[in-house]
């Protein structure tokens, strides 16, 4: 059995509206996301589960503690590349991470497809991990060589959910 790499096969779409059921996302709604794969860093790229709250409330006979997992905790942070024309104004054509990720307070729904090339279009029955960001101010990296970037830190706002792209409207 194959092992699958990471490398080149993360897509990541962003919805700007919401779709009607976060667990079967049909493609009319992928469609009318943006596509964001080439535009983000592999590395500082994050969007997952973190470690859970943790509380510790032994009763008086236990002999060590007993720890119980509360809350879940989410983390999303990306690093997006700007595309700049000659002038050194953006490139309305290609900073499309610049124009999605558009700064605090924005809302957006993440969808991310692990397995399958990110040059692929999304089909039926594709795999994938979603959720809704509140988007946070944009950062300037602390790495400033190399092609100009920025890193897009988000709060995730109802966890991360599993689901499979619908057949559908």
């Amino acid at each position: 059995m194959p092992k699958s790499l990471f490398e080149g096969n993360i897509k990541v779409t962003i919805l700007a509206t919401e779709p009607a059921d976060p667990e079967n996302i049909t493609l009319a709604e992928l469609a009318d996301g943006v596509d964001v794969s080439c535009a983000l860093l592999r590395t500082g790229y994050r969007f997952s589960a973190t470690g859970s709250d943790t509380l510790n409330e032994p009763a008086l006979c236990d002999t060590g503690n007993a720890v119980v997992y509360g809350a879940s905790n989410y983390e999303f942070s990306v690093q997006a590349f700007r595309y700049r024309e000659a002038s050194g104004q953006a490139d309305p054509a290609q900073d499309i991470a610049w124009d999605v990720f558009a700064g605090k307070g924005t809302l957006v729904r993440v969808v991310e497809r692990t397995g399958k090339p990110a040059s692929t279009n999304w089909a039926d029955e594709d795999e994938y991990r979603t959720a809704q960001v509140l988007l946070d101010d944009r950062q300037q990296p602390t790495e400033l060589t190399g092609y100009e970037k920025f890193v897009q830190p988000g709060g995730v706002q109802d966890g991360i959910r599993e689901g499979v792209v619908a057949a559908g409207p």
